[in-house]
């Protein structure tokens, strides 16, 4: 197992990577309003010139793709631009490249850098991604600060390795600043290997065996692979030997072979698993899957040069990250994947998805108005744009309200409903069995829960079950001292155990039995959405047995009347 801090430490040390990480990429919300400068070329790790820029900078030169830029002549402060995204830069900032031809010609080149043309595709591109990092940070900051363990250790990790790329700090003119966002970016490079032991732990966080020895091996290989990728950040900066070898395996060979095998585990935890435990992981491995693609197909793009490619497409694909947080988070709420101790109900789900839904809409104005100021058309379309915001988010409340209803809790929300009907169909119930039946069959196949029992008091004041459904029940009586009948009498409230909840039935005030529900068939406990669902549904048996046995008692009062009757009768005759 991996050894956790203790919760002051955790918090520190959670903030602290968490502060960091957002330092370096959140500041690029602002790039659709202080664009990025760039000198219009890009090089791979040995100098080799990739592509070069249409009017650019460097496209006015003699600068050809093919050509080498001489690292070790090159001057220090001008190597940092040879390796960050974009040769990103500030605008107006000169450099001096020393540079060697196809033909073996050496020279100098001078640069200034100038602001890159950003389309409203790369804007809005740029605003989503950055939304999508924080998502995924705060989702795995929240994960392992409520639920520390290895496996949300290892997903928190991942996040700060996918979370991390910003263009914006990487340009700024201090030296030292550089020095680290380099090298935070290539140590980021091992993404791969938190990605891996996510795999390993995945699901239950119980690893051991091969996964054991593996995990082991990996965590272990940091010792190695976190100085070779400092050293393949700094060595452009400081012209280091073999440089192109370090960067190979850190940046290439090791994340292709990394995901290769994280994606075998995922496929070989999945066909191992239960048929009930496969919903709960397939979307978890679905999002994964698509998330490290993105990187994948994002690191492709960087070793033909991102001066060629358009600014939302690589975007684009970095942003397919945002799968990894939205699959966990749904696979948590839905199908408690890993068992914190919090739960979303309705209310929570729909103000934070309205929020946001509200402020990307807003925000998505304000880029549109800004791009428009440029062109001097007045006021009407910005009426025209509040007009259209205001609209769509009178229809955004009632698309949230469904999709959460239909996605999120959907499970819940058709339990409730079938309830509902049960509901209804209790008061014409013609035995106290027949509502006992259905007081455990429908709430065990509308929650699938493992097995239901109901108990109805006895002689001497002990609880005795009645009716159960589903596997056996542990307790086929209870005692009347027994803690949970104590605690019952106590508040006529529900008492949660550790693999149960028990409902009062509570007839004018006296508690004349309980229903017991064990946890759902995969072994997730009953959370307080389903709760509240469960406790209106015995609200409403209660009254069923209460009409129930009044009928009863008014069937037995009219038969001793009869029988009075008739008694008297008899004595009058005689």
């Amino acid at each position: 197992m991996l050894k956790q801090p203790g919760a002051g430490w955790r918090i520190v040390i959670v903030c602290a990577l968490t502060g960091l990480v957002a330092a370096i990429s959140l500041p690029d919300i602002v790039l659709p309003w202080h664009p990025f400068a760039t000198f219009g070329f890009d090089v791979d790790a040995n100098g080799r010139v990739l592509d070069v820029a249409p009017n650019s900078a460097a496209a006015a030169t003699r600068i050809r793709p093919g050509d080498t830029v001489d690292i070790p002549a090159t001057d220090v402060g001008a190597r940092r631009y040879l390796i960050t995204p974009y040769a990103a830069a500030t605008a107006g900032e000169r450099a001096t490249f020393a540079v060697v031809d196809a033909r073996g010609a050496r020279y100098d080149v001078s640069l200034v850098a100038r602001t890159r043309v950003r389309s409203m595709l790369d804007n809005v591109a740029d605003v989503l991604q950055v939304l999508s990092y924080l998502i995924f940070l705060l989702t795995a900051a929240t994960l392992v600060l409520l639920r520390p363990g290895g496996l949300t250790w290892a997903f928190f990790a991942y996040s700060l390795c996918v979370a991390g790329v910003g263009i914006l700090m990487d340009s700024q003119p201090s030296f030292f600043w550089s020095i680290l966002v380099l090298c935070v970016a290539n140590i980021q490079g091992l993404a791969w290997l938190p990605f891996t032991i996510f795999a390993l732990r995945f699901p239950t966080d119980r690893i051991d065996g091969w996964r054991l020895f593996v995990q082991r091996v990996l965590l272990f290989s940091l010792i190695v692979l976190v100085p070779i990728s400092v050293y393949a950040a700094l060595g452009t900066l400081f012209a280091g030997p073999s440089l192109l070898v370090a960067n190979l395996v850190v940046l290439q060979f090791l994340p292709m072979a990394g995901f290769l095998s994280g994606a075998a585990i995922f496929v070989a935890t999945y066909a191992h698993a239960d048929a009930t435990d496969r919903p709960r992981i397939r979307w978890v491995i679905l999002g994964f899957f698509l998330g490290y693609i993105g990187i994948i197909i994002a690191d492709a793009l960087a070793l033909t040069g991102l001066t060629s490619w358009p600014i939302w497409f690589n975007d684009f694909v970095q942003t397919l990250n945002v799968a990894v947080p939205i699959t966990v988070a749904y696979a948590i709420v839905k199908h408690r994947v890993i068992d914190v101790q919090f739960y979303l109900n309705r209310a929570l789900v729909y103000g934070l998805l309205t929020t946001i839904a509200i402020g990307v809409l807003t925000l998505l104005h304000w880029v549109a108005s800004k791009q428009l100021e440029g062109f001097h058309l007045g006021v009407f379309p910005e009426i025209v744009g509040a007009l259209a915001v205001g609209i769509s988010i009178l229809k955004v409340h009632g698309w949230v309200e469904t999709l959460v209803d239909r996605f999120v809790f959907r499970s819940v929300h058709n339990a409730e409903q079938h309830l509902a009907k049960i509901n209804d169909s209790m008061m014409y119930a013609q035995s106290v069995a027949g509502l006992d039946r259905l007081l455990c069959v429908e709430p065990r196949r509308a929650f699938n829960l493992s097995w239901t029992a109901v108990f109805h008091v006895v002689e001497g004041g002990a609880y005795r079950r009645s009716e159960s459904a589903g596997g056996d029940a542990p307790h086929t009586e209870f005692d009347r001292d027994d803690p949970i009948v104590l605690e019952l009498c106590a508040t006529r409230r529900p008492v949660a155990t550790r693999d149960s909840v028990a409902f009062p039935l509570v007839i004018r005030d006296e508690i004349l039995g309980f229903a017991l529900f064990g946890v759902h068939a995969n072994g997730s406990a009953i959370d307080p959405n389903e709760r509240a669902i469960l406790g209106t549904f015995i609200s409403r048996a209660t009254v069923a047995y209460d009409h129930l046995t009044s009928k009863m008692r008014a069937t037995e009062n009219a038969r001793l009347r009869i029988e009075n009757d008739t008694l008297r009768s008899l004595i009058t005759s005689r």
